[in-house]
């Protein structure tokens, strides 16, 4: 069995955008010993990029806008990622989700497997709160790491 990585993504200082490192940091202190990295990636972008090529199975945990309803939780695999998000955005951040993927193939450092659990924002504020519909979300994408992570 290969290495697991599951890496948030986000802004604590940004209201929403701080769910996907929410989502790890709580992963992170309630399953401290499983062997699975739990990586607060902040808005690293392509930085993160040295994890990826460690991972047999890489999760990453974002908040993202294409237009749902807030809170809405998205599990997305690479090819669910590269049909829906080809001309879209879906990170909020500089290096969107889609465009560091696309780097990490070029470069051979594509993980064999890559699983996006993502939540739709409802405001991305300087200095903010998480919204309540985003707070509401978090135990649905931590199951839905967990259930990626246990499929492997």
């Amino acid at each position: 069995m290969g290495k697991k990585i599951v890496i948030g993504i986000g802004n604590h200082l940004m209201g929403d955008d701080a769910f996907g490192l929410r989502v790890v940091e709580s992963l992170k202190e309630r399953y401290p010993d499983t062997g699975v990295d739990f990586i607060e990636g902040g808005t690293l972008g392509l930085d993160l990029l040295r994890h990826f090529e460690r991972a047999d199975h890489l999760i990453l945990v974002d908040a993202m806008d294409v237009g749902a309803e807030a809170g809405k939780v998205f599990l997305f695999d690479q090819e669910e990622l590269q049909q829906f998000f080809h001309d879209r955005p879906l990170s909020i951040h500089d290096v969107k989700l889609p465009e560091l993927l696309r780097v990490a193939r070029g470069m051979g450092v594509e993980p064999p497997r890559v699983s996006v659990v993502a939540c739709q924002i409802k405001q991305v504020v300087p200095g903010a709160e998480m919204s309540d519909e985003v707070k509401g979300a978090l135990p649905e994408a931590e199951s839905l790491v967990l259930q990626e992570l246990q499929g492997t």
